[in-house]
């Protein structure tokens, strides 16, 4: 815990630190699920508000991630109360699109942060499978390195996106292969809604589809 705790503060220490133009793209798609019925998400190409190269390019389980941070009650709430500033979920173009508030910069990055969780736990899960429980120390490295990793500090809390959480979904479909008579159904699971979330992660599918086919061969087999 201590651990996690100095790894965090290290992250919000990051929050002013450079940010790439994903930041921007990050900030539309709030915008776009926030303000937008669902069919006109991946259609909107901000012509009415001056345009953006910014639209929603990202599979659908995605877009729903960034709906559910751009509309729930906490959220209105950080707005209503002007914790947050409401310009950070308007639809802008790219030319009124450059110099973010700073408690939008913070609200977005403390997402980021927030989505680490999935990174946490798909380390412990996928870690336990590949380590003895009695090897305590063991499964402590393999978490360490996962979680500390710089590229996925500079990448995420830098250059800002959320492979951290997206990892640790692939992480936890790992650890139901390694686990793999107890919870295939969560592994299906797991693949499905991480290639529903990142279209990188399908060339994972592949490895994961082909797994699944062998144990039904090896069913097939057993029954006759």
């Amino acid at each position: 815990l201590y651990g996690l705790a100095l790894l965090t503060y290290v992250k919000l220490l990051l929050v002013p630190s450079y940010r790439s133009t994903d930041f921007n793209v990050h900030r539309n798609w709030l915008a776009i699920t926030r303000n937008l019925p669902l069919s006109s998400w991946y259609f909107d190409e901000g012509f009415d508000v001056g345009g953006t190269v910014h639209t929603l390019d990202y599979p659908p389980l995605f877009a729903l991630f960034e709906w559910s941070l751009s509309s729930n009650p906490f959220t209105d709430w950080l707005i209503e109360r002007e914790i947050v500033d409401g310009k950070c979920f308007d639809r802008l173009s790219d030319r009124d699109d450059l110099d973010p508030s700073e408690s939008c910069v913070y609200f977005q990055r403390l997402t980021v942060i927030f989505s680490d969780f999935w990174l946490i736990f798909g380390t412990l899960f996928s870690s336990g499978a590949v380590v003895p429980t009695s090897n305590e120390g063991g499964r402590n490295i393999i978490a360490f390195l996962i979680l500390t990793s710089p590229g996925l500090l500079i990448l995420d809390h830098c250059h800002f996106q959320y492979n951290g959480g997206l990892l640790g979904i692939l992480l936890t479909s790992i650890g139901c292969v390694l686990r793999a008579d107890r919870h295939k159904m969560l592994m299906k699971t797991k693949e499905v809604r991480n290639v529903c979330s990142y279209h990188l992660f399908t060339v994972a599918s592949a490895i994961f589809y082909s797994f699944l086919l062998t144990l039904k061969v090896n069913c097939y087999f057993t029954i006759f």
